[in-house]
């Protein structure tokens, strides 16, 4: 019982605890005014976040592979969660809630280009993050930055990871494929070869097999129409 007391006690010390930190971000709504860098970092991790997500949607489009695509599907979920977490931190800072417009799409012209492109942004994302929360004014809203830029880490890991593994793919390919022209091209010139020799053994064969009897008979015929023609001028 005293277990179950010490418990309720503890959870309910924390309870309060959270309660008044959230509280004190409603409350500073009058006392507390964000600076103008603060609320302009913000608005650019909105939009940041509604870039990316965009972007590793039109990527899953661009493979058939379900592992590639599971490591992708990964960071969209994560950056639509993000993208309430900023909102929610926006509208508990300044009491408005906003809607920033979904960026101009960047068109990219392979998914290991897009992949490559994704690991620089989520660590220049990471640096971002790590500077709003220098400058959020309550442990809570702090917490929240903090596991917004853990994820973030995580996405660039598991983009190095992706980047290495279709980078090998294609070099593969590439080798595959050039040794598969190689082969086809020695294949070629092995049958001309064949072909050649074939040609020069029928050649050798009919000239063996050819009658000398029948050759002399058509030269005579040549030489006495020869004859006849020149009777006839």
């Amino acid at each position: 019982m005293s277990h179950i007391i010490y418990c309720n006690v503890i959870y309910r010390r924390k309870h309060i605890m959270y309660i008044n930190d959230y509280r004190g971000c409603h409350g500073m709504m009058n006392t507390y005014q964000p600076s103008m860098e603060l609320i302009s970092l913000l608005v650019e991790a909105m939009k940041d976040e509604r870039a990316d997500r965009a972007k590793y949607g039109k990527m899953m489009e661009m493979t058939d592979d379900k592992k590639v695509k599971r490591q992708i599907q990964f960071a969209y979920d994560d950056e639509g969660k993000h993208y309430k977490m900023f909102q929610h931190i926006y509208h508990l800072l300044t009491g408005q809630m906003i809607n920033v417009p979904l960026p101009e799409e960047k068109e990219h012209h392979s998914l290991v280009d897009a992949i490559e492109s994704s690991i620089d942004g989520e660590l220049e994302a990471v640096e971002l993050y790590r500077k709003i929360k220098s400058l959020l004014p309550n442990r809570h809203l702090r917490d929240m930055l903090y596991e917004i830029i853990t994820d973030e880490q995580e996405h660039a890991t598991r983009f190095v990871y992706l980047y290495a593994m279709l980078h090998h793919m294609e070099h593969h390919m590439a080798n595959h494929m050039e040794h598969g022209m190689e082969d086809h091209m020695e294949n070629h010139m092995h049958h001309c070869s064949n072909d050649k020799e074939n040609m020069a053994s029928n050649m050798h064969h009919d000239n063996k097999n050819l009658n000398p009897e029948h050759t002399k008979e058509n030269y005579h015929k040549s030489k006495h129409c020869k004859k006849r023609m020149s009777d006839l001028w």
